[in-house]
This record gives structure tokens, sequence and C-alpha cells, in this order.
């Protein structure tokens, strides 16, 4: 018996120590297959390389008011060199090397997302990104780029560019700077996974009450009126209604939100406050006087 025993003890043992060495051999597999798909996506995108290391440390959950999502540390990202690095390297990207659809979406919205990081942190903004743009408080449009030699503004980038594209999931991946704007996340879109990363971002965004979706419970039925629930959305919808289900907006939210038969009841507020982490809004810069 106590041989019994032993024997069996040996072929678990032994049958544990192949299972794990299988099991470690594929992870390490898999990451120097991801490395290796890292490795090509840097030489197409340079400022990736940098770019990740900004959005992993000064990217964070947070909370601000009622608004929960991510928030960005201005403060400290204004004094990191990468933020340069990675400045002079979008800059420097050779457009033709993006064949694929999947590149080119990742590497727009990575370039908004970084160049509208660059506009608050350039101008040392620290209450709203409306603050910038001149009279009108239009810096989509007024500030301006060039990428492989080519100007371009925010608002191209958005409307020109991803838009023409036909994945008005875009619009949930794009930071506005703004706390009731989707939020950055704190990696960069890669091409092999930028639909399931939009997915995900979407689902996010829309299930967030205070950002997305809000469903509004009706009282309670003691009465003879008959009521129902209803439900509000963010202004994205508003802006951009056709790019969604040719404006079916409600057919488009009911793939992440169960809206329980409500009925819809206009918009949410929009929130310009700047999302920056409390007390990390980027350092005032002092204006040149143009002054005679």
């Amino acid at each position: 018996m106590a041989q019994s025993t032993t024997t069996t003890l040996k072929l678990y043992t032994r049958t544990t120590l192949t299972t794990l060495w299988a099991g470690l051999t594929l992870f390490v597999l898999a990451q120097t297959s991801h490395a290796k798909q890292n490795d090509s996506v840097y030489q197409k995108m340079p400022f990736l390389k940098s770019y990740e290391g900004l959005l992993a440390e000064y990217v964070q959950a947070h909370e601000k008011g009622d608004m929960a999502g991510t928030g960005i540390n201005y403060l400290e990202w204004q004094r990191d060199p990468r933020h340069k690095i990675a400045m002079e390297a979008l800059e420097s990207t050779s457009l033709t090397e993006l064949t694929s659809k999947e590149e080119k979406l990742s590497f727009w919205i990575n370039a908004y997302n970084l160049l509208t990081i660059d506009l608050i942190i350039k101008n040392g903004e620290q209450q709203s990104i409306h603050n910038l743009g001149g009279l009108v408080g239009d810096p989509w449009n007024e500030f301006s780029w060039v990428i492989d030699g080519l100007e371009t503004t925010l608002s191209q980038i958005q409307h020109q560019t991803l838009r023409s594209m036909g994945e008005p999931r875009t619009h949930f991946s794009l930071t506005c700077a703004a706390l009731s704007c989707p939020d950055l996340k704190n990696t960069p879109y890669w091409p092999k996974r930028i639909y399931t990363q939009l997915e995900k971002q979407t689902r996010k965004f829309l299930r967030n009450p205070h950002k997305g979706v809000t469903i509004i419970k009706a009282a309670p039925k003691n009465t003879r009126i008959q009521q129902t629930d209803k439900y509000k959305v963010s202004q994205i919808f508003q802006w951009f209604k056709n790019d969604f289900e040719h404006g079916n907006i409600q057919r488009f939210i009911q793939r992440y939100v169960f809206l329980y038969g409500a009925e819809f009841d206009g918009y949410l507020p929009h929130n310009w406050q700047l999302n920056s982490l409390e007390g990390k809004e980027p350092l005032t810069i002092e204006k040149e006087n143009t002054q005679p």
C-alpha cells in the first residue's frame, strides 16, 4: 500500500510539473509574440514608446464631484521629458507606413489624445479646454500641428479622418480633456486589439450614468396617470447623431444598456471642467508680451 501511494505521488508530481512547465512555456511564447507585435507597431508609430509610459504613470482612476472616470496628472506630465520625445516622434511619423484600417484607427486615436494633452500643457490651461481657442473658444480648429509634413488640427483628425472610417465607437475613445468626455485609457490603442478596446471603452462609457446613459425611473404607479421610465444620453449623441445607426441612437445604445422600455428624454449636461487629478493641473504658462 505504501509503495502504491509513493508511486501515485510521484506520478502526480511529475504530471503537475509537466503541466506547470507547459503553461510557463506557453506564457513565454505569448509574451515573446506580443513583444514582436509591439516592436512592429513601434517601428511604424515610434511615439508610442514614450506615450505608453506617460499613460501608465499619469492616468489614474479618479472621482471629481459626481463624475467618476480617469483623471490626468497634467502637472507631472508637463514636466516629463518623455512628452517632448513623444511629440517629436509623432510629428515625424511616416503616414504612408500605415496601411491597414486597424493601424490608421489606432494611430489617429492615440495621436488625437496625445495632441489634446499637448494643447493643455503647452498653454498651461487649468480650468477648461474651452478657455483656449480665442474668443469663440474653439481649440479644435484654432490650434494645429505638423505630422509627416502635413498641418492638421484636432477637428480634421476627428471629422475628416476618423469619422470617414465608419467606426462610431471611436467617439468613446477620444478625450477632450473634460470630465464629461470619454475616459482616457492608461494604455495606448493597438492595431491588433483595436476593435476589442473600442468595444470595451464604449461599454464602459455608456454604462457610466453620469457620462453615457442615465435611466430615470418613473414614480410608483399609484395614480390613474400611467408613467414611463425615461433616459438621457451624452451630448456626443447630439453632436454626432447620424454616426450611430443612421440616427437611430436608441438602437445603438441598446447593445450596451438595457433601457427597460424607457423613453428618450434629452441629453445630459456636459461638464467641461478639466479632467485633472486633484491639484495636478499644469503650471500656468506666461504669455509673451506682444505690446511694443
